[in-house]
This record gives C-alpha cells, structure tokens and sequence, in this order.
C-alpha cells in the first residue's frame, strides 16, 4: 500500500506496485534506483518507435527502470550517453549517464572505462505518464 500526500495512491503487491504503478507518485516511490524521468517532448526518434505511437503522443513523462537502460551495439542503439560516474554496490553497478535528453541511471552495464556508450531501452521496463501524472501504459504489462 502506497499513501502520498494524505491519500491512498495504490494497494498491490511489491512487484505489482513495481511493474505496474498506478501513477508517477508510485512509480517514484518503488524501486531502487529511483525510476528515471524523461520528458516524452524531445525523445529521439529511435526511442519513440520502442512505445506506443499513440500513448506517447497522449504522455509527457517517460518512465525507464535503470534495468531497462542497456548497453547496445552501433547498429542497435536507439541513443548513446556519457558515462559520468560508475558505482559499485556489492555486485551491483550503478552507472550514471548524461544524455542529450537528460540524466539516467543504469544498473544493467558491467563495469567499462569506457566514457561513451551505445545503448537502447527495453520497453518492458518502460511506463507513459500523463500531465497529471497518471500512468497510461506500463511495458511490463503489455510485454
């Protein structure tokens, strides 16, 4: 059960919660990294075509789950980042990006000394947000 700001946001269960959040609130809330936010107003046009035509038109915030930031090859990344900062956290990694579209975070890249990399999106890790924050789409859902 989720409670922001006086109000009951969602009831499910964690991965429920995690896969399929209610709102941007939720999606916030749940998780570790913190979910990354991109406006959908700019996106490259390589990411645009991962997700629904008609949801990110009706959307104005992206939602990517630092799973689903992968290391790609030239041929299929859908954009490229610099690598600003790699952290270790036991066997995890965090690396931190900087993108034309904004600041990510990843946990599905090995250690690199790499300072720019090749990546794409998995759209399952994805979600649509709306003005209001309401979530439109989830690609968990819909995978």
């Amino acid at each position: 059960m989720i409670l922001a700001n006086g109000q009951l946001q969602q009831v499910g269960t964690s991965a429920e919660l995690y896969q399929r959040p209610r709102n941007q609130t939720v999606a916030a809330f749940i998780g570790h990294p913190e979910i990354n936010l991109w406006p959908t107003k700019g996106l490259p046009a390589a990411i645009k075509a991962l997700l629904p035509e008609r949801l990110v038109d009706q959307s104005s915030t992206l939602g990517i789950r630092s799973e689903a930031i992968l290391p790609a090859t030239a041929d299929t990344a859908t954009f490229s980042a610099d690598i600003t900062q790699q952290v270790r956290l036991g066997r995890d990694t965090q690396t931190h990006l900087h993108s034309k579209t904004g600041d990510l975070v990843s946990t599905a890249i090995a250690p690199t000394t790499a300072r720019q990399m090749p990546l794409t999106i998995d759209p399952k890790g994805c979600h649509l947000f709306n003005w209001a924050g309401t979530c439109l789409w989830s690609g968990d859902a819909h995978a």
